[in-house]
Order: structure tokens, then C-alpha cells, then sequence
């Protein structure tokens, strides 16, 4: 009965293990939904290594939707009333510049409902964004925030 036991807890350990070690090498992703009719000002995403952020996002009313980069970069995409814009853009190639890239509304009095998402192959999350342990998040924003607008 003891060896049973110790072949058991042997193979739920090492089971458990792989499974960690393959999760750990695999694509990690995360996403924050912004509800600017709930208050919500900016979702943000970031990684320690490059990564993919895809952004989803509607407004009623005219206006834009920002998209500011860590060095405080920015890019701002025309949003037409009762519209949706899909951007999807690469991040985390240059730490401190790309590493943590805040979306929001930007000029022209859009209120934003949508959501930002990022996938990356080795990154783990960036320690400035929210408590670091997850890709993305919504505001308030990080210990060192990317104020919007």
C-alpha cells in the first residue's frame, strides 16, 4: 500500500510538472475590457518580451481612440459615431519605449466600450502594469500610469 501511494504522489508530481513546464514555454495571453459609460478611462497591456495586442473598441459618439506608448508616444485612430475599430499592432520590442501600451479616448469626446488583448510567445507580465501578474488590466491604470489623454 505504501509503495502505491509513493508511485501515485511520484507520477502526480512529475504530471504536474510537465504540465507546469509546458504552460510556463507556451503563448501566454491576457485581456481588460474599458466601460467608459462605467467610468472605466484605460485598459493597458504590457510584457518583458514582444507581443501582439489586438484592440476592439465602439463609441455612440464621434471622437478617437488613443493609443499611447510607454515613452508617451502617440497614435490617435478616428472613430465615426455608432462604429466599431479592430487595430491590431505589435509591442515590447523596446523596453521603456513599447513595453506597456495604454489605450483610452482620445480627442473629440468618444466614450469607449471595448476591449485590448495580448498575446506573446516567452514574455511574462511587466511588473509596472497593475500588481505584475497579469498581461493586461484597466485603469486605474500602473504604478507609473500612461495618462490619457
Amino acid at each position: 500500500m505504501k509503495k502505491a501511494f509513493v508511485w501515485v504522489l511520484t507520477f502526480a508530481l512529475v504530471g504536474s510538472w510537465s504540465v507546469t513546464a509546458a504552460l510556463a514555454q507556451g503563448p501566454r495571453s491576457g485581456f481588460a475590457v474599458l466601460n467608459g459609460p462605467s467610468g472605466d478611462t484605460s485598459v493597458q497591456c504590457g510584457a518583458t518580451a514582444p507581443f501582439t495586442m489586438h484592440i476592439t473598441m465602439t463609441s455612440g459618439v464621434a471622437g478617437s481612440v488613443r493609443v499611447k506608448y510607454r515613452d508617451l508616444g502617440h497614435v490617435d485612430y478616428a472613430i465615426p459615431a455608432s462604429t466599431t475599430v479592430q487595430i491590431s499592432l505589435g509591442g515590447g520590442g523596446r523596453p521603456g519605449s513599447d513595453d506597456i501600451i495604454t489605450v483610452c479616448e482620445g480627442a473629440g469626446g468618444a466614450v469607449l466600450i471595448g476591449q485590448a488583448s495580448l498575446l506573446t510567445a516567452q514574455g511574462l507580465p511587466h511588473p509596472f502594469l497593475g500588481d505584475g501578474t497579469a498581461f493586461c488590466t484597466f485603469s486605474p491604470a500602473t504604478p507609473q500610469p500612461v495618462l490619457c489623454p
